[in-house]
């Protein structure tokens, strides 16, 4: 367990940086449009919901919301990127910890730099927020016109706040069983590559792999289906309507994850092999 800990406390510390500079390069993008829209004749119209924000501080807040889907995608790029060379290192590999734990603590600081990112982005946005709220009247306004709305919308109970934990783990869900059809991706493609070194060309390489993808397609296809429209409307979600099938996608994502984990194992611990990467 405390080899455990300390592998966890390095892998995290090692994406730390990455986080933070993303974090930044989010809220100086977002810094820097706003300006230029502030100051351009033919700036766009930003909008909080349907309501139209005028005032700087609001719209770098707006557009602080905008780039962060864009910055957790270049996250999970890298994160994919480090978790399999990773796996696939003899220096991480020779850590005295099995593959099973290898592999679990790797899937673990990945999750956690996920949410550590949307934290920060979170805090960032109550900040910009703050202010905006104290310094700008029309949001001020605008802000207790959507609170009044919405408070009309959710009756803030228990069972509201059940259904918010529910849609926090369905988040969670998704982000777990995505990055395990990935790693599942990349072992499936290392094996076929170490299977054909040496004995086929890049073009049966790329045959394979388009084989490959084709099989997965559908599978993939019918995971999406499943997803609630509560994602789309939280709001909704969270007051009791758009709740349709949400259990059973919860159900299916969880039996789903399930099993690509237990692949995802026994390929680590049979099939994977370390290479002699740092």
């Amino acid at each position: 367990m405390t080899d455990c800990t300390k592998l966890f406390n390095v892998m995290l510390k090692q994406m730390r940086k990455t986080i933070y500079l993303l974090f930044g390069m989010q809220l100086l993008a977002a810094l820097v449009i706003t300006v230029f829209n502030w100051f351009s004749h033919n700036g766009m119209q930003v909008y909080f919901y349907h309501l139209a924000m005028t005032d700087f501080l609001p719209q770098w807040g707006i557009f602080t919301i905008a780039l962060s889907f864009l910055c957790q995608l270049i996250l999970v790029t890298i994160i994919i990127f480090k978790m399999q060379q990773n796996c696939t290192s003899q220096t991480w590999r020779l850590i005295p910890v099995s593959d099973t734990n290898f592999y679990l603590v790797n899937l673990l600081s990945a999750l956690i730099s996920i949410i550590y990112l949307a934290v920060l982005q979170l805090l960032g946005l109550i900040c910009i927020f703050g202010l905006s709220f104290m310094n700008s009247s029309s949001f001020h306004n605008d802000f207790l016109q959507e609170l009044h709305q919405d408070s009309q919308l959710i009756s803030w109970n228990g069972a509201a706040a059940i259904r918010l934990i529910e849609l926090i783990g369905l988040v969670l869900l998704l982000v777990i069983v995505s990055l395990l059809v990935i790693n599942l991706i990349c072992f499936c493609w290392q094996i076929i590559s170490a299977a054909f070194n040496g004995k086929s060309n890049g073009v049966i390489l790329m045959l394979l792999w388009l084989l490959f993808l084709s099989g997965i397609y559908r599978p993939l296809l019918t995971t999406l289906n499943f997803l609630p429209q509560a994602l789309n409307y939280p709001l909704n979600f969270i007051a009791g309507q758009d709740m349709t099938g949400v259990h059973s996608t919860v159900s299916f994502l969880l039996l789903i994850g399930i099993l690509l984990l237990a692949i995802n194992l026994y390929l680590i611990n049979k099939v994977v092999e370390a290479k002699a990467n740092n």
